[in-house]
C-alpha cells in the first residue's frame, strides 16, 4: 500500500501540472482524485477490493478532491 500511495501521489501531481489553452486563450487545468485499498486473503472476488477503492474515491471528492484516499486510512464512522 505505501508504494501504491507514492504512485498514486505522483500520478496526481502530473496530471495537476497539466493545462490546456484553448484558442480564445483560457486555460483548462486538470486535478484527480483517487481511491486506494489492498488486496486481503479474505477478498474471494475482484468486486470486494474494487468495491473499497471505489468508496476510497468518493470519499477523497468528498472532502476535497484533488487528492488520493487509501480505504485503510477513511476513519470509521
Amino acid at each position: 500500500l505505501d508504494a501504491a500511495k507514492l504512485a498514486a501521489e505522483r500520478l496526481r501531481i502530473a496530471v495537476e501540472n497539466q493545462s490546456i489553452t484553448l484558442e480564445d486563450g483560457r486555460i483548462i487545468r486538470f486535478t484527480s482524485s483517487i481511491g486506494l485499498t489492498e488486496l486481503s486473503l479474505s477478498d474471494h472476488i475482484l468486486d470486494e477490493p474494487l468495491k473499497r477503492a471505489d468508496l476510497a474515491l468518493y470519499h477523497a471528492k468528498n472532502h476535497g478532491r484533488n487528492q488520493f484516499i487509501a480505504f485503510e486510512d477513511i476513519p470509521a464512522a
